[in-house]
């Protein structure tokens, strides 16, 4: 889910382009948005902090309704609104339409190739390159 958080500060860039091609840049400008100390890397604090951004009611868990309600707050284009709900899924891995601490750790690890314990702009960029791509297949 932190990948939702993470493309947050991206709303504007994507609502003026309506495009996530090419998906490498795309990728790219998600990491500088998300790598909030500017260090080169993210780390589970900066996650957290993206994460809080989201969670509206502060239990420690991001509904799907809170997520895109707080998507929708920035804009109404329904194309837009599809995509962050696409990632809200993909980052949703247990599958109960919350995404919580779990999907971040579970989600982290997937994205931190080599368990150095952050995410370079290379591991981030090379995994949402790929997520871009098949939803844009899906639009």
């Amino acid at each position: 889910m932190w990948s939702l958080l993470l493309c947050l500060p991206l709303l504007p860039s994507i609502a003026l382009s309506l495009d996530l091609q090419p998906h490498n840049e795309t990728a790219a400008a998600a990491f500088t948005a998300t790598d909030l100390n500017h260090d080169g890397h993210i780390d589970k604090p900066e996650i957290e902090n993206l994460f809080k951004l989201f969670d509206t009611n502060h239990d420690g868990r991001v509904s799907g309704d809170e997520f895109m309600a707080t998507v929708r707050s920035h804009q109404h284009d329904a194309r837009i609104n599809f995509i962050f709900w696409s990632l809200f899924n993909i980052y949703d891995i247990t599958n109960n339409n919350v995404v919580d601490h779990i999907d971040i750790d579970r989600l982290f690890a997937l994205i931190d190739r080599n368990g150095d314990n952050v995410v370079s702009r290379q591991e981030y960029t090379q995994y949402f390159a790929h997520q871009f791509e098949l939803m844009d297949k899906e639009i």
